[in-house]
């Protein structure tokens, strides 16, 4: 599980989401600030919130697929991750309403990731 967890977030740092994350906020930040002008700054945020919101999702999507990706090479089963997911799922108030969230809804990562191992494959 611990593997997977650092397969995850290496998937991160190989395809550089952070520095991703960071120009995609600006951009859509900047156009949202040109496009609704100056008429307050938590009007010209919201969009670029929302939109940042979505991308962030796709990245973590991406991750996912790396981990699964890594621990398959490495002989071992994307369940693992999805086994610790499952348990993160349990503790109240984990996820967050999905048009705010940064992470796709757990029970679709968990799915993806059981459906990536393949059916009968080993935890």
């Amino acid at each position: 599980e611990v593997l997977g967890v650092l397969a995850h977030e290496l998937g991160h740092v190989r395809e550089r989401h952070g520095l991703r994350a960071l120009i995609q906020g600006s951009v859509v930040a900047g156009l949202a600030g040109a496009v609704l002008g100056d008429i307050s700054a938590l009007l010209a945020a919201a969009p670029a919130v929302l939109l940042q919101a979505r991308y962030s999702r796709d990245l973590e999507r991406e991750a996912d697929a790396h981990a699964a990706a890594a621990l398959i090479a490495s002989g071992r089963s994307p369940h693992a991750l999805a086994d610790i997911l499952e348990r993160m799922q349990r503790v109240p108030g984990h996820d967050a309403p999905v048009l705010l969230s940064t992470h796709p809804a757990t029970h679709e990562r968990i799915s993806s990731l059981r459906e990536r191992a393949g059916p009968g494959s080993a935890r």
